[in-house]
């Protein structure tokens, strides 16, 4: 009963000293599109190599780079492979206003609200289990992003699709040719999602609790939740790479196929190695903007709170 009291006090000096939940979630989703627009094209080199089902001799283009770089240019960057860097970027950006919108999203949903879901089961049942508690606000919110979804497989199908035939996608086509089948892949989706959002704010809360010794996230410095956000984007990207080219190859495909069957085909035809494909692609782009997005929003949401204080106080 005495813990029970000492929890309450706890949650209630955490909430005090919290910003409000209007600036983490505006600071949320202004910084989902600051972070589309930087990792874009970086998004979409992994998810054509992932889509990519041949063997790509990465070996040989360690040791014959001179011969061998125009077969994975032609992955990369489809058409324009045998043309100007500037083309060459430009052939990375389909796709990019559909990532902003679900990336703005995306970003509000789970990283504006996970802080105050978090902080409502502590409110309930203490905060003795705090590691555990974020992990696992993050992956209810994680997995129920899949309404999100037909945003992200048209965003896939742009940059996937030929150069020529990216110009005729819209959404309006998009919706009326496929859908429902816009939300293929969702079970593999919601599992890939909860898995990434319960490690990447478990290991965060985890760092800010066992090295940094903070008893209230909220008290972590930049720096803080830099670090801590790093060791968990490095681990929730990790952990669900399987998952993510199974998603990436059922929206690929149009919902044509399930993911047990692009499992069983991919395993049989590429071996278990392929569900590593994109993996440091997918590093040095979703880890980052994970990292991005926590630190980020971190600051914004303390100005932008400072900001809703001075308004309401006028």
């Amino acid at each position: 009963m005495q813990n029970r009291t000492n929890d309450e006090k706890y949650n209630a000096t955490v909430e005090k000293k919290s910003v409000s939940k209007q600036a983490k979630l505006i600071a949320s989703g202004a910084t989902g599109i600051v972070e589309t627009l930087i990792f874009h094209p970086l998004d979409t080199i992994a998810r054509r190599l992932i889509k990519n089902t041949d063997r790509l001799p990465f070996s040989a283009v360690m040791t014959d780079f001179k011969n061998q770089k125009n077969a994975l240019f032609q992955v990369v960057f489809k058409e324009a492979s045998d043309q100007g860097w500037k083309a060459r970027y430009t052939s990375l950006l389909p796709g990019i206003r559909f990532g902003v919108v679900h990336k703005m999203m995306e970003r509000t949903h789970s990283f504006g609200l996970q802080p105050v879901l978090s902080g409502k089961i502590k409110e309930h049942y203490g905060s003795s289990h705090g590691v555990f508690i974020e992990g696992f606000a993050g992956a209810i919110l994680g997995g129920s992003q899949f309404v999100y979804l037909p945003l992200d497989s048209i965003k896939t199908q742009c940059q996937l699709a030929s150069l020529k035939s990216n110009s005729k996608i819209t959404f309006a086509k998009a919706v009326n040719e496929s859908g429902m089948k816009l939300y293929a892949g969702s079970l593999t989706y919601i599992t890939r999602t909860s898995i990434s959002a319960f490690t990447l704010f478990s290991a965060s809360a985890m760092v800010k609790q066992k090295v940094f010794k903070l008893k209230n996230p909220s008290d972590a410095t930049t720096s803080q939740t830099f670090a801590a956000s790093t060791i968990g984007a490095l681990a929730a990207v990790t952990v669900t790479n399987p998952l993510n080219v199974i998603k990436t190859r059922i929206q690929a495909e149009k919902g044509a196929k399930s993911g047990w069957t692009i499992f069983k085909n991919t395993l049989m035809k590429e071996g278990p190695t392929a569900f590593g494909k994109g993996i440091i692609p997918l590093q040095v782009t979703i880890a980052p903007r994970l990292i991005f997005t926590m630190t980020v929003s971190d600051i914004v949401a303390k100005e932008v709170d400072k900001m809703l204080v001075k308004i309401k106080s006028r």
